[in-house]
């Protein structure tokens, strides 16, 4: 749960991206912490955009592109995305 700027308690998320199962399993670690429910749209929004246009080839998945890069170069490739 997050707080709101009036002080009342709002939905919130802590998004992970990396993780895996099987022979590649992995914890996912946290990119952003306590995404207001609100605002977690556009946050998912911009990760794709950044994924689609920072992809190594078509053929790149997700979970490669987010392991390929560490937190701090993956938030700074989300946040230049724009969401319309």
């Amino acid at each position: 749960m997050q707080t709101s700027e009036e002080g009342d308690t709002v939905e919130g998320y802590h998004i992970h991206v990396g993780g895996g199962f099987g022979p590649d399993a992995a914890i996912a670690p946290e990119i952003y912490h306590d995404v207001k429910a609100e605002d977690a749209p556009g946050v998912i929004e911009r990760m794709l955009k950044a994924y689609l246009a920072h992809r190594a080839s078509p053929k790149e998945s997700f979970l490669d592109f987010t392991r390929r890069h560490d937190l701090d170069s993956l938030r700074s490739l989300i946040e230049r995305e724009a969401v319309e």
